[in-house]
């Protein structure tokens, strides 16, 4: 059933309650070899005594449902899913895994196709499209730290030439500088040429150029200093990396979910900051904290006092600022992108102004990375 008090879900959560939730379908009976569990389960969704049943099959008999849900184990469900389409039911709703074994799957499939009825598998998740959407990102991901590899190699080849075209342009100022059309062009090809080897330093793999975002183990630190440097280069905003409470660094794998979580949040406090972002970071022997802080608007209240925040498709009713704040979807992505690298998430408005993003890391579990 519902776990109760459990902030990442969305009630209602299981499938009784949202039977029970729906206002167009009437929950008139239910079935379990024990009996206690039933009570309790009647007690909560108005079930009585005499609806509940031990036995699925004398259930179907008298009670003649349209809609069976199914949430035994996987071993029980291929029987009492063939039982219900070969016996009245309509609509068929099942728990996942659909069964133990392929065989029993295939089973299931021609029972509820043979007798027209529908059939659906308790995936929900896996269709949601906020996942979907959270695939193609870690795709791209993925798919510019492995071009990482391949710019750097690059890098190499394309210094020489480079440099060639650096040296000429310069020779050719020399020769031609009194000419001001021509001076002003190769100017600009100077400085285009420059501006191209500063970005092949940052992508090369040559140990004598420092660029620790390319190594293999790295520090929140670097994360957050990279990542900070990216915005720089587009906004206009002061960001401002706080480092005196950063006293126990912990070194990992860099990880492409840490990289766009971390980048969601910041891009979300520059997106909403009038002008300053700050960020703090935070660690000792035990845990590793990044505090994100911006001087904007804050979080929608209606939306961080329901602790709805991470959840995707949300609409605030702050009509000020509702153009801005979206659906949500970036905060889902992001936060549970860096849940699945262990982190706890947490939201809420400063004292004064503005929005705070607080992750929280144990560091054993950093390591794992």
């Amino acid at each position: 059933n519902e776990v109760a008090d459990y902030q990442a879900i969305r009630l209602p959560y299981s499938h009784a309650a949202g039977f029970y939730a729906d206002g167009r379908i009437d929950l008139i009976a239910c079935s379990d070899l024990r009996p206690a569990v039933m009570a309790q389960f009647g007690n909560r969704y108005d079930v009585p005594i005499d609806q509940q049943y031990t036995d699925y099959r004398e259930m179907m008999e008298k009670e003649q449902p349209d809609i069976i849900s199914v949430a035994t184990q996987p071993e029980q469900r291929a029987e009492i899913v063939i039982y219900a389409a070969e016996h009245g039911a309509k609509a068929i709703y099942a728990e996942k895994a659909m069964a133990a074994s392929m065989d029993e799957a295939s089973t299931m499939v021609e029972a509820v196709e043979r007798n027209g009825v529908f059939f659906n598998l308790g995936t929900n998740r896996r269709w949601h499209t906020g996942f979907d959407k959270m695939k193609e990102i870690m795709a791209k991901e993925n798919e510019l730290i492995s071009l990482g590899g391949q710019a750097a190699a690059a890098a190499h080849s394309l210094g020489t030439p480079l440099s060639t075209i650096l040296l000429t342009a310069k020779e050719l100022k020399k020769e031609f500088g009194n000419n001001n059309k021509i001076k002003n062009d190769l100017d600009l090809l100077i400085s285009q040429s420059n501006r191209c080897s500063e970005i092949i330093k940052k992508l090369t793999l040559n140990p004598m150029i420092e660029d620790e975002f390319l190594d293999n183990e790295i520090s929140m630190d670097i994360y957050i200093s990279e990542i900070v440097r990216s915005y720089r280069e587009i906004s206009g905003k002061n960001f401002f990396i706080n480092l005196e409470g950063f006293k126990h660094k912990v070194k990992s794998y860099k990880s492409p979910e840490i990289v766009y979580g971390l980048r969601n949040f910041i891009g979300n406090a520059n997106k909403f900051s009038e002008n300053k972002i700050e960020i703090f970071l935070r660690s000792n022997k035990i845990e590793t904290e990044v505090l994100i802080k911006d001087d904007g608007p804050g979080f929608p209240k209606d939306l961080i006092d329901k602790a709805r925040l991470g959840e995707p498709y949300i609409r605030t009713k702050d009509s000020k600022h509702i153009s801005k704040y979206g659906l949500g979807l970036g905060t889902f992505i992001g936060k549970t992108l860096l849940e699945k690298n262990f982190a706890k998430i947490f939201f809420k408005n400063s004292e004064i102004n503005g929005a705070e993003v607080i992750i929280k890391w144990n560091n054993k579990d950093l390591k794992k990375i």
